[in-house]
């Protein structure tokens, strides 16, 4: 898409927790999802919609209403989880049409996701979480509706994702024959105390689902709540269990310190994967202390992309190669436990209510399981798109307003603005 198509952008320009340079573009990101320098060039040429785009902690959801009144754009298109409720009917008037809303959390599945007049409500015994290349695939079925040809190094980058894929499988093959278990989350200082923020693969996280039918032996939250003594916090949609530091830890005696007690700990994670701010934080000293888990004292971490920044086939690549690479050299830190059976990519594994595994279980390791959507590479130099729906022509006679920072997916593209709803 070209930049005189493009009427402003809004959202952040950096993952969370970055540590990037805006003014410096050239330097040196602690991650791989961060933007290059010729895509903060290619921001850098289009009108700026949203004054926190610079914000360090990677989060901006503050759009400018009254620039975009003066844009005049023909069409608003809106990547994320359907949180933005107020700023999307503000969009709604102003357009006097819907956003074109590209879901970045959950599938279009019917019953699942309510429209605009139902403020894009959503039940959860009908949703199940997005995959990433559900999203990228649709963000290509877009361009081709915006009447965007797709450039001939999509193909490349396609084969790019294919061969990442292959390896991250092969990565998780050999991560199960060592007995390595994977949870991902947050971390935070809340009230002096380290709180842990656990998502399960199926809670509407895009990256996990990715990771989990590719292999990884991901575990499943759900333990705080068959541990009185945990203090599990409910969140939203039943997304993360929430648990501080003693109820990690809950095999430690009042007063004890914890790195005297972590060889039983509530997860027996060998390998992390955190959100930007908690992977910079895991590598702070005074953390690593008042939490001594034997995975962060390893160093075995690496970053959980939460789909921010650019949406693409390299990019997803290049996560999964920064996972492998990190994953390849993890150890086993507890004593083994057994894997569980089951099949990652059906609907009823993944949806929201009722899926998943139990507390602490992953699922074994099964090729026949996996999404072949990510192996299955194209044949021709041809760029072609798995379609997730059927991609509508859509009029362009002056530009769009375009998301720049995706939080969470969920959007239906059967057409757009008065011909699109949600996909």
């Amino acid at each position: 898409i070209s930049q005189n198509q493009i009427a402003g952008v809004y959202g952040s320009w950096r993952v969370r927790g970055s540590d990037s340079d805006l003014e410096n573009p050239e330097s040196s990101s602690s991650f791989v999802a961060d933007l290059s320098a010729e895509e903060l060039s290619f921001l850098e040429g289009t009108k700026n919609l949203s004054p926190c785009f610079n914000d360090p902690s990677g989060i901006c959801d503050k759009w400018d209403f009254e620039a975009i009144k003066e844009v005049e754009a023909d069409h608003f298109i809106y990547l994320g989880d359907g949180f933005d409720v107020e700023q999307l009917k503000t969009v709604t008037d102003i357009m006097r049409k819907p956003p074109a809303f590209i879901d970045t959390w959950l599938e279009n599945t019917p019953g699942c996701r309510g429209g605009p007049d139902e403020d894009y409500s959503v039940d959860l015994n009908e949703c199940h979480a997005r995959s990433m290349i559900d999203i990228v695939n649709r963000l290509g079925e877009l361009g081709i509706a915006l009447g965007v040809e797709l450039a001939p190094t999509v193909y490349d980058d396609q084969i790019a994702l294919c061969e990442a894929a292959t390896s991250f499988s092969e990565s998780a093959k050999n991560a199960h024959a060592r007995g390595i278990r994977v949870l991902g989350g947050v971390f935070f200082f809340l009230n002096g105390v380290v709180t842990l923020f656990l998502g399960s693969p199926i809670g509407g996280f895009a990256m996990k689902r990715t990771l989990e039918e590719l292999g990884l032996p991901l575990m499943h939250k759900g333990l705080c709540a068959q541990d009185s003594m945990c203090g599990s916090t409910p969140t939203q949609n039943n997304a993360f269990e929430v648990v501080n530091q003693f109820g990690y830890f809950n095999h430690c005696q009042l007063g004890q310190p914890l790195n005297e007690c972590n060889d039983n700990v509530l997860y027996p994670v060998d390998f992390w994967l955190l959100e930007g701010r908690a992977l910079l934080s895991a590598q702070n000293p005074d953390l690593i202390e008042e939490f001594p888990d034997r995975a962060l004292q390893e160093g075995q971490v690496a970053h959980l992309w939460w789909g921010e920044g650019a949406l693409s086939y390299r990019k997803l690549a290049d996560m999964l190669n920064d996972i492998s690479t990190k994953l390849n050299s993890a150890k086993r830190l507890y004593p083994r436990t057994p894997c569980t059976e089951a099949d990652p990519t059906t609907v009823s594994f993944l949806k929201l209510s009722t899926g998943g595994l139990d507390g602490g279980e992953y699922a074994c390791y099964n090729e026949a399981y996996h999404n072949k959507l990510y192996t299955d590479c194209p044949v021709s130099r041809a760029p072609t798109l798995q379609p997730t729906g059927s991609p509508t022509s859509i009029p362009t006679s002056s530009p769009t307003m375009i998301s720049t920072n995706p939080r969470n997916p969920q959007i239906q593209t059967d057409s757009v603005v008065s011909e699109v709803t949600s996909s």
